[in-house]
C-alpha cells in the first residue's frame, strides 16, 4: 500500500510540475517553470481552475 501511494504521489513531486514565483515588472507575479514562464497561476484541468477562482475570492486576508 505505501509503494501504491508513494507512486500516485511521485508526479505530483516532480520537477516538471514544480514552479517557482518571481516578480514581475507591470504584470504582478509570474510563475517560473522548467521553460516556461506564466502569468497566471498554472492549473491541470477547469475543475482546478474552478477551485482557484473560487479559493481566490474567500475573504480570508482579514484572517492572516
Amino acid at each position: 500500500m505505501n509503494l501504491h501511494l508513494r507512486e500516485k504521489l511521485e508526479v505530483d513531486f516532480h520537477t516538471r510540475n514544480a514552479w517557482h514565483l518571481q516578480v514581475a515588472d507591470k504584470r504582478g507575479i509570474a510563475w517560473v517553470g522548467e521553460d516556461i514562464v506564466l502569468d497566471s497561476q498554472p492549473a491541470d484541468s477547469v475543475f482546478q481552475r474552478l477551485v482557484d477562482w473560487f479559493l481566490g475570492i474567500l475573504p480570508i486576508e482579514e484572517e492572516m
